[in-house]
């Protein structure tokens, strides 16, 4: 028994991470976050990794049943992500040097601007990718009420992990400077607007072919 748990933790872990990729949420946040001040952006951090524990267990526990429920498919699921990743790149890769003709009010304003859940956690992280894969594994999952140690432990894992890397890019706004986080800014940009994209096509793509099958 112990051994399958530790088997479906280790698996569910590994095929979550490169889907999730918390790599991505800590890029944005150095893009996104150096508008808002050290010690509210790390209060941020702590709110973001709770959001992506809860999506976690939510998707893990009833997300089927709330997309049901809703009438939305992954796919439309897939359309809003893309829309929303579309929404944050451009504003990266066009708007990076206007916070240098901003006022000391505009500042202010931005200084209390909130990443937490949108984009760091959604769909920085927790996607419409991670969110189809969770509800679609967890189907997979031993049936047995071991189940829920290994849904617990996975969420323990990926929030832990998740946290430590956005964690991390505190030391690396230090060390980068302003002219760094602009020229990351950018590229992460386009990244952004790139994924959105595809998540947009990929939505079309599977419409059309459930369309056809009907």
């Amino acid at each position: 028994m112990f051994i399958e748990y530790i088997h479906s933790v280790l698996f569910f872990f590994i095929t979550l991470l490169p889907v999730a990729n918390p790599i991505a949420s800590t890029t944005l946040l150095l893009t996104l976050g150096k508008k808002i001040k050290a010690k509210e952006r790390k209060k941020q951090i702590y709110f973001a990794t709770l959001y992506v524990g809860i999506i976690i267990l939510v998707c893990f526990y009833a997300g089927k049943k709330i997309l049901n429920a809703f009438g939305v498919s992954i796919n439309a699921l897939r359309l809003a992500g893309g829309i929303i990743l579309l929404y944050f790149g451009f504003d990266l890769l066009f708007n990076v040097t206007e916070k240098k003709q901003i006022t000391e009010k505009n500042h202010l304003q931005q200084s209390h601007l909130n990443i937490s859940f949108v984009p760091l956690a959604l769909p920085g992280t927790a996607g419409p990718g991670t969110i189809a894969l969770i509800i679609s594994s967890s189907s997979s999952l031993p049936s047995s009420c071991l189940i829920h140690f290994v849904i617990w432990s996975v969420t323990a894992l990926f929030t832990l992990m998740f946290l430590i890397c956005l964690l991390s890019a505190n030391k690396i706004f230090k060390r980068i400077g302003p002219s760094g986080i602009d020229a990351i800014s950018r590229i992460m940009g386009f990244i952004l607007i790139s994924m959105g994209v595809q998540f947009i096509i990929t939505g079309f793509q599977n419409m059309l072919i459930v369309l056809f099958h009907l």
